[in-house]
């Protein structure tokens, strides 16, 4: 997952630190300081989605029941 955005992002922009950094040792700690950015950021977001997950399954049966019809409402639109 996190390899994918590297490779179909990052892959686009290290070409490019590739073609404008002429110092090949400076284009490789730009291009290692970049993958580290990528994944850092993304492994925040997960971090971020699995504390909602966890306090929507440690939520009230009030949330859970009001989210069910939105639930089953997407999943019903995805299969038509």
């Amino acid at each position: 997952m996190i390899w994918n955005l590297i490779g179909s992002i990052g892959g686009k922009v290290l070409d490019i630190v590739d073609d404008v950094v002429e110092d090949k040792d400076e284009a490789n700690r730009l291009k290692f300081e970049i993958q580290r950015q990528l994944i850092e950021n993304k492994s925040s977001e997960l971090e971020a989605s699995a504390k909602i997950v966890l306090a929507e399954a440690q939520g009230s049966w009030l949330q859970m029941i009001s989210q069910s019809p939105n639930e089953m409402f997407a999943i019903l639109m995805w299969i038509s």
